[in-house]
């Protein structure tokens, strides 16, 4: 399942990269909220895990129009954070974040050329994300994987800002919900 969805996002990536009408890409950082209520055969608890990634998100539009577009982006990132859980466990977490998204673009960056002072993008595609923590000496991977939406605001001239937020609804057995937030500067 795991490798199905990775050859998806690269032929995507190629398909879109050989017809692109253009390419922007941004670099900046995210923070994703990991929770879910996990049910072992031992105990019930609520999980929680923050982990900051640094993050490089490749976008390449579709369809252009002169004040909108429509893009698939690729906002990648890897980084570390903290673990906490109801149960007590609490230590070092890190992941790797590899999301392929469809968004409408308005304004501010909807093309390379659109220098309105304001912009906006609202978007949907899927996620996956691996990652893990070091809890009282034990490693354990978690592996999430489902369908993500996105929205955020653009602003700036010389180096255009984006503030967004996104969501991914797990569907793997434990159902991992991931809230985030992100900035980025895009050329």
């Amino acid at each position: 399942m795991k490798f199905r969805i990775f050859s998806i996002m690269v032929l995507c990536f190629l398909f879109n990269t050989a017809n692109a009408q253009s390419y922007m890409r941004g670099i900046g950082s995210n923070i994703s909220i990991l929770t879910a209520k996990v049910n072992t055969p031992s105990e019930q608890y609520d999980f929680a895990m923050v982990v900051t990634h640094f993050s490089f998100t490749p976008r390449f539009t579709i369809s252009e129009g002169e004040n909108n577009s429509v893009s698939i982006c690729f906002p990648l990132g890897v980084g570390v954070g903290i673990l906490s859980s109801a149960n007590g466990a609490s230590g070092i977490a890190w992941g790797a974040d590899a999301p392929v998204a469809i968004d409408y673009n308005i304004g501010n960056m909807s093309t390379p050329d659109n220098e309105k002072g304001f912009g906006w993008y609202f978007g949907a595609g899927f996620g996956y994300m691996y990652s893990g923590y070091s809890s009282d000496g034990e490693v354990t991977n978690i592996n999430t994987y489902g369908p993500i939406g996105r929205l955020g605001i653009r602003f700036g001239s010389n180096y255009h800002t984006t503030v967004g937020l996104f969501y991914k609804q797990g569907l793997e057995k434990d159902k991992y919900k991931t809230f985030g937030f992100n900035v980025l500067l895009e050329r």
